[in-house]
């Protein structure tokens, strides 16, 4: 050491520790545990309703273009994409080519994710749709 003082350029660079994140907002609401599980009891109750369908066989109308109505039956854990190359295996379409609306049996649509269970939807008709494609600009 040849005795001088150091100075801060010198000294090694160092970080600051990270603050830590701040505790969450205490929760101080009261509830009647009766009615806590009895919600906790029918969500259970309707989670296994659904598991009980989608480990069963779901029969369908298949209405496809032209108006033709065929008749399938699926597994009902099969995913929606899964069902729509299902089905256009099954009757010789290009799947990229066709879209599937879902009915229910009181003919109202039926929303879905691409990999919703079949077993999960109440559907009663599955619509084979041609997409409707746009023409490119060049």
């Amino acid at each position: 050491m040849d005795g001088r003082t150091p100075r801060p350029q010198d000294a090694p660079a160092r970080r600051k520790p990270k603050a830590k994140a701040p505790l969450p907002p205490a929760e101080t609401k009261y509830t009647d545990v009766s009615s806590a599980a009895d919600s906790v009891e029918s969500t259970a109750f309707i989670m296994e309703q659904k598991e009980n369908m989608i480990d069963k066989d779901v029969e369908l109308s298949v209405v496809l273009p032209g108006d033709i109505i065929k008749s399938t039956t699926v597994h009902g854990s099969k995913p929606m994409m899964d069902l729509l190359i299902f089905l256009c295996a099954q009757y010789h379409l290009n799947p990229s080519s066709y879209t599937i609306d879902l009915l229910s049996a009181e003919q109202n649509h039926i929303k879905f994710k691409p990999n919703t269970p079949i077993g999960m939807l109440e559907v009663e008709k599955v619509i084979l749709k041609p997409k409707m494609l746009d023409k490119k600009k060049p």
